[in-house]
């Protein structure tokens, strides 16, 4: 169990001790943490996300130019223990592949 207590520069200071791999991080922390609370979030389409992911993709070629030219690709997907995101995701995803030639 941690307990407050006063660091050099006098701000009252928890140290938590997180596993972490084989051992601990020791993190401090400010006994009153300030609270963040999220906030109001918009709604999300998953193929429109997908879509402009795929279509404009951060420092790395787009789907479209992966795809120039390939006749087959491989798709891996997460097992039936994790959450459906193939369910959601796949479909779009093949039909940006078809409208590519693949």
């Amino acid at each position: 169990m941690s307990s407050c207590s006063r660091s050099s520069t006098g701000a009252r200071r928890v140290v938590l001790d997180v596993p972490y791999g084989r051992g601990c991080v020791r993190l401090p922390l400010p006994c009153e943490p300030d609270l963040l609370l999220p906030g109001e979030g918009s709604e999300v389409d998953p193929e429109g996300a997908l879509t402009e992911a795929v279509g404009h993709p951060l420092d790395t070629p787009s789907l479209s130019e992966l795809a120039e030219g390939r006749k087959e690709v491989a798709i891996v997907v997460d097992d039936d223990t994790r959450p459906p995101y193939a369910r959601t995701l796949l479909p779009p995803l093949l039909n940006l592949l078809r409208e590519n030639g693949v």
